[in-house]
């Protein structure tokens, strides 16, 4: 079951002059933020390893810790829709490590529970922000 507001979508999407098409993608309407995985991040021209991130966010870690997540700025993001295609600019994306060693150990196969595991432990004031400046440009 779908939750209201949030949606798999094929999108395109692209930073500088790399670009996905048709890159399933979920969207939640009511996010001031998306996540990616590393992987996706770097087909667009980001690698978590070596580039400076456009900008963090704080999230909490076990034992009360804080970690920095990286994020970066999509230049569009287009969704096709009936009656005409929707286009966001300056989309902020955090980069997930999606790998199997990152959630295995406690969530097994269940990748989407450990995404929803990660949600909260964002401390939204940055992405608030980020999202506040992005729909100003």
């Amino acid at each position: 079951m779908q939750a209201p507001g949030a949606y798999f979508l094929n999108v395109n999407v692209s930073k500088n002059s790399q670009s996905l098409s048709s890159a399933n993608f979920f969207l939640d309407t009511g996010a001031d933020v998306s996540v990616v995985s590393e992987f996706v991040a770097h087909q667009l021209g980001f690698d978590v390893a070596t580039d400076k991130p456009d900008f963090t966010v704080a999230v909490l870690g076990s034992g009360g810790t804080t970690a920095n997540v990286p994020g970066f700025y999509a230049d569009q993001l287009t969704i096709p829709a009936i009656g005409g295609d929707i286009t966001l600019s300056h989309v902020p994306l955090l980069a997930l490590d999606m790998d199997k060693h990152a959630y295995a150990a406690d969530y097994g196969t269940e990748v989407g529970k450990y995404v929803d595991s990660f949600m909260p432990t964002i401390r939204w004031t940055t992405p608030e922000r980020l999202y506040r400046e992005a729909i100003r440009v």
